[in-house]
């Protein structure tokens, strides 16, 4: 026997106290999860094998404890489940919270608290049949046509900088080794938080990476070939529900399976979205496992239809939060915010100060700013009071003037850049989306999906109004911004004249219309004003002098003939009316929150669709040994069961028996085995066993027909071998090696059997030692040894 068989990578002797947890090992790298408990909060942490700890993190401040840990099928990415129920997605490379996703909360009355029992993290089990065609015009899967065809084409939108991306002190000056670190991120509004996504992918909707330097079009394409597209991220608890996520990020809703009890194991069908489930009960004491298990049956899963709904989605919540936050941002620059001012009160401040001089220092009565400016502004005359403010106000030196006009300049410039430039071809991006969006409402393969055609059509008009309202508000901002040149430009010259003993300058160097033009709309009360506050905007095209009628093309391009002709006889174009608009709401702010809410109210009820077409089948018996038919619901003629005692060969013919401690699968083959000597109290061996060429047995039909759970089934396997009706087989430990590591009578084991990556990690019942091992090394010792901090 080889009492040497593995490879022990490393022993490391921890500070604290830890957990593993059996899904710990990353599939493609020698790396492994750890918990660890400081005060009364849980800590993530990420070890080598071999024995370093490279980070650890602590997972939110609400988060009380880490119940389980699940890695993606590319090894980037950690799942991590809480207590209270909660999901978050950490990076491998720091820890850093991706993502936080949202499980939905119980309405029905419960006898106990909501606890997350299993995590799991699927692989795409579908096989591609034939021969793949090369995608020579790399269309990434994108259907030619669509509106994702299109938005490829469209220039990319600028990127905002993310303010929780912002280095501060202790980033630029901290020591960069191994630390332990706190996350602190920016709290997303509600909307954001629920709304179904994909993992973040600018370049889909159309938006500038914001790495700098990174080249767009590869990541993209490097996104789409990820080993996480097409998997599954389940989550249970203990109220018989089963989340799914798609692609660890998409939440597709929950299946309800069987009230008080939880999922105890899961296992996906290839390459069908089929899934099968092993329930127990939540309640008992004694645990027990219902020996008929659960069938789900996921359809929509098996059609590209969900990731084209996900993707449309993810870009519509990528345009609204990019609208959102520039919409918040012109805001706050002309109304100001808690930690800045407004320019917009820059001169509704100094007209004020110009009537508390005309009142409290020179006794008028009425106060009259405004007239008193157009005196000026028209005659070259000042009353005293204005005279007073022009010489000797706080904002009429010049570095006063020059800060005023550098403000209001720079605000208005940026209403007029973010609106046109930002703000529209945002809103025209979105509407190529939603009117996607409609056209699957029409479509019998999305009924699935449940959109409403009224809701989609509202989103659409409410999109539409955004475009004419942020384009409208550039040309105002535009407007204002000259006839605030100009206002300033007169200031610094009735400044200079009040100023100077010398013959006054008569050259004037400003427009006297557009200076009267401020004084009665944007010195006190600007137009802009309407862009923020008032009702949701509701116009329709009507209402901004667009005929209601349709006429035909050639009736139209003749009109425009006739007018083109008539301009040119007539030399100059005739004096029209201008429609009068100011009874119209524009409120762009009030616009942007309405949109966001119902298109994700529409994106989360479509969402759902893949848990509202799931199946569930209660009533399939599936054997410990049988290959049976997922597509069948037939009861079995017969149970099998193999009864295997492990020995060693050190006790003769007949072999010494040992005390099992921890058993795990590894792969399809082979179990990992921890066991003890029986009657010693010295280190555990690790050792594998084979379990797929055992011998079964029959069971006596009334063994096991009136029995639910497999706990009994087991309990009747033990009483039947008791009776003589069942034989127990010996099954020698070839391949074993002593764990370097010192325990008690429990010990947990993490295993990865996947090819080219075969270890294992024991951790001790007291959590302070754990031991790596290759499981197909060739038996030289290159232990070592590691100790944290």
């Amino acid at each position: 026997m080889e009492t040497n068989a593995f490879s022990s990578l490393a022993v490391l002797n921890l500070q604290s106290s830890y957990s593993l947890y059996e899904s710990a090992c990353c599939p493609d790298k020698d790396l492994v999860v750890l918990v660890s408990r400081q005060g009364r909060k849980d800590r993530l942490s990420l070890w080598k094998i071999q024995g370093p700890k490279i980070w650890e993190v602590q997972v939110g401040a609400n988060i009380q404890e880490i119940v389980n840990v699940a890695w993606s099928p590319d090894g980037q990415t950690i799942a991590v489940a809480h207590s209270p129920p909660g999901l978050t997605l950490h990076s491998m490379q720091d820890g850093h919270e991706e993502r936080v996703l949202l499980l939905d909360k119980v309405h029905s009355p419960i006898s106990h608290a909501p606890r997350i029992t299993g995590l799991w993290w699927t692989r795409d089990s579908r096989k591609q049949t034939g021969v793949p065609v090369a995608d020579i015009f790399r269309r990434n899967n994108v259907i030619t046509g669509s509106a994702h065809s299109i938005l490829k084409t469209l220039p990319l939108l600028d990127h905002l900088q993310e303010d929780d991306n912002q280095l501060n002190a202790a980033d630029l000056f901290a020591f960069q080794g191994t630390q332990t670190r706190s996350q602190t991120k920016r709290e997303l509004p509600d909307f954001m938080r629920e709304w179904p996504a994909l993992q973040s992918d600018p370049i889909t909707a159309s938006m500038s990476s914001h790495l700098p330097g990174s080249n767009s079009k590869s990541t993209a394409l490097d996104a789409e070939a990820s080993v996480v597209g097409g998997s599954l991220l389940f989550v249970a608890d203990n109220v018989g529900r089963l989340f799914s996520f798609l692609d660890g990020s998409y939440p597709t809703g929950y299946v309800t399976l069987q009230t008080e009890y939880s999922i105890k194991s899961l296992f996906q069908h290839s390459p069908r979205s089929v899934f099968t489930a092993h329930l127990a009960s939540s309640t008992e004491t004694i645990s027990s496992s219902r020996f008929y298990p659960t069938l789900i049956t996921m359809p929509l899963l098996d059609d590209r239809l969900v990731r084209d709904v996900a993707k449309s989605s993810t870009s519509a919540r990528t345009l609204l939060w990019y609208i959102w936050r520039l919409v918040k941002d012109m805001r706050a620059a002309w109304f100001g915010s808690e930690s800045m001012s407004g320019a917009r009160e820059l001169g509704p401040r100094w007209v004020r100060a110009l009537e508390m001089k005309q009142t409290a220092d020179f006794g008028e009565k009425d106060s009259a700013a405004i007239l008193d400016l157009t005196r000026l502004l028209l005659t070259g005359r000042s009353t005293e009071a204005l005279t007073d403010l022009l010489g000797s106000g706080e904002q009429m030196s010049e570095r006063g003037i020059q800060k005023w006009e550098t403000t209001v300049s720079e605000t208005l410039i940026k209403l007029r850049d973010f609106s046109e430039k930002r703000v529209t071809p945002a809103f025209q991006r979105l509407h190529l989306v939603l009117e996607e969006v409609e056209g699957w409402s029409l479509l019998p393969q999305y009924a699935a999906f449940e959109f409403s055609r009224d809701d989609v059509d509202a989103c659409r008009h409410l999109c539409a109004r955004g475009i004419v309202v942020s384009s409208w508000l550039a040309s105002v901002a535009r407007r204002e911004l000259r006839r605030f040149a100009s206002f300033v430009a007169w200031l610094r010259f009735s400044v200079n004249n009040l100023n100077t003993t010398n013959e006054r300058n008569t050259g004037a160097r400003y427009d006297v219309l557009e200076v009267n033009n401020y004084f009665m709309s944007g010195l006190q009360v600007s137009p802009i004003d309407k862009w923020f506050v008032g009702p949701i905007p509701s116009f329709t095209p009507e209402d901004l002098g667009v005929l209601d009628q349709q006429q035909p093309l050639q009736e139209v391009l003749e009109k425009a003939r006739q007018a083109a002709k008539q301009g040119k006889e007539e030399g100059w174009r005739k004096a029209t009316s201008q429609k009068d608009l100011d009874h119209i709401d524009r409120n762009l702010d009030a616009l942007a929150q309405e949109l966001t809410t119902r298109c994700q109210r529409i994106f989360a009820h479509a969402a759902g669709a893949v848990s509202r077409s799931a199946s569930v089948t209660l009533q399939y018996v599936c054997l410990f040994r049988v290959p049976y038919d997922a597509a069948t619901h037939q009861q079995p003629s017969r149970v099998e069961v193999s009864i295997r005692e492990f020995c060693i060969p050190e006790g003769g013919e007949e072999g010494m028996p040992v005390d099992l401690l921890e058993v795990q699968f590894f792969d399809d083959e082979h179990v990992v085995i921890v066991y003890r000597l029986p009657n010693e109290t010295g280190p555990a061996f690790v050792a594998t066993g084979s379990y797929n060429d055992l011998g079964y047995e029959s069971l006596q039909a009334d063994a096991y027909v009136n029995i639910y759970a497999r706990e009994k089934l087991v309990m009747a396997t033990v009483e039947a071998w008791n009776k003589g009706q069942l034989r127990s087989l010996k099954q020698m430990i070839t391949r074993r090696r002593r764990l370097n590591i010192q325990g008690g009578e429990r010990v947990s084991v993490a295993v990865n059997g996947l090819a080219g990556r075969r270890v294992a990690c024991v951790l001790n019942e007291e959590g302070v030692a754990m031991e790596g091992l290759d499981l197909e090394g060739d038996g030289e010792d290159i232990e070592g040894s590691g100790e944290d901090g």
